[in-house]
C-alpha cells in the first residue's frame, strides 16, 4: 500500500519537471504560476492520502493476528493455492485441495499460507487474514472440527466461498473513482477504512446507517456480540440473508455473497432479498459466480 502510493508520489513530482521547465523557458510566467499552482494542489491532496494509508497502515501492524488466539495443528507456507499438492498431511490437503478447486485461478495467488487450528473460548469455523508486512497477500485458516464435521457439500461450500468474499469484498470495483478526501465511521476505523470504492465500502455506505454500524461495534465489543446480533436478527430477519449476516458489514457482505453465488436471483423485495440482488448489478461479481458455480 505504501509502495503503490510513493511511486504515484514520486511520479507526480517527476511529472512536473518538464511542464515548469517548458513554462520557465517560454517566459509564460502568469502560465508557469498557474501550473505550478495547480501541481502543488495535487500534491497536497497526494499527501494527504498518503498520510490516511499510513495511519490505517499503523492500526493494521499495531492489531493483534486471530491467529495469536488458537491453537495452530497444521500451517503451510505456500506460494499460490495451486501448490497444495506440498501439503503432508492427507486430512488437510483434501480440504484445500476443495478450496482451490472452488476459488477461481485468478486469486490462487492471494495465498502465501494455509493453517488449520483448535480453539477453546469460542468457535468458528475458518477464518481469513492478510499477512504482513505488506498486507497483499492472505491465511486462509479452517478449524479442524470442520475437517471431521459431517458437512454436506453445500454447507462445506458455503464456508469456503463465504471466507473467499472476504477477500472479494475489499477489491476496487472498475470505473467507481476513489474521492481524494474519504473519512469512515468508527466502526471501521478499527481495522482501516476500506476504500469507498471497493465492494464493502459500497456496499456498507448502501444497506449500513450509522446506527447500524455503531450497533455492530457494540457487538465486535462485547463477549455476547454474536449472541446479541443473532437475538437483533430474531427481530429483522426480512433484513438479512442469515443470523450470522447480523453482525457486521463484512459478514453481511459475504454471507450476501454466497447466497448470490449458490441460489438463484430472488424476487422478493425484502432488504435481504435486495442485498443479494444488488449483487448482480457489478459485472465482475456475475462472472466471479459463473465461475464458482461452475467449479463447485
Amino acid at each position: 500500500m505504501i509502495k503503490k502510493l510513493s511511486a504515484l508520489f514520486l511520479f507526480l513530482i517527476l511529472a512536473a519537471i518538464p511542464v515548469t521547465s517548458f513554462a520557465y523557458q517560454a517566459g509564460e510566467e502568469e502560465a508557469y504560476r498557474a501550473v505550478l499552482l495547480e501541481l502543488i494542489a495535487s500534491l497536497q491532496q497526494q499527501i494527504a492520502l498518503l498520510q490516511e494509508q499510513l495511519e490505517i497502515l499503523q492500526v493494521e501492524n499495531g492489531q493483534n493476528s486471530f491467529i495469536d488466539d488458537v491453537t495452530i495443528v497444521g500451517s503451510y507456507k505456500v506460494d499460490s493455492l495451486d501448490d497444495t499438492f506440498s501439503i503432508s498431511n492427507q486430512q488437510h490437503r483434501d480440504y484445500f485441495e476443495k478450496v482451490a478447486d472452488i476459488i477461481p485461478d485468478s486469486y490462487h495467488d492471494y495465498f502465501n499460507e494455509l493453517t488449520v487450528f483448535v480453539e477453546d473460548e469460542w468457535y468458528t469455523d475458518a477464518y481469513v487474514e492478510t499477512l504482513p508486512p505488506d498486507y497483499e497477500v492472505w491465511r486462509y485458516s479452517v478449524n479442524e472440527e470442520v475437517l471431521s464435521a459431517n458437512f454436506s457439500s453445500r454447507e462445506e461450500n458455503e464456508l469456503i466461498i463465504h471466507e473467499f468474499a472476504h477477500i472479494v469484498s475489499y477489491e476496487q470495483i472498475a470505473g467507481i473513482a476513489e474521492p481524494s478526501e474519504s473519512s469512515c465511521a468508527e466502526y471501521f476505523e478499527r481495522n482501516g477504512c476500506p476504500l469507498k470504492s471497493s465492494y464493502i465500502g459500497q456496499f456498507a455506505d448502501s444497506f449500513w446507517s450509522e446506527e447500524d454500524l455503531s450497533r455492530a461495534l457494540d457487538f465486535s465489543g462485547s463477549p455476547e456480540g454474536t449472541e446479541m446480533a443473532y437475538e437483533y436478527y430474531d427481530l429483522h430477519e426480512s433484513d438479512y440473508v442469515s443470523d450470522y449476516a447480523a453482525v457486521s458489514p463484512e459478514e453481511d457482505f459475504a454471507e450476501t455473497f454466497a447466497h448470490f453465488v449458490l441460489l438463484g436471483k430472488p424476487a422478493g423485495k425484502n432488504m435481504g432479498e435486495e442485498k443479494v440482488r444488488y449483487l448482480y448489478n457489478y459485472p465482475d461479481l456475475v462472472k466471479l459466480r459463473q465461475i464458482i458455480r461452475q467449479n463447485r
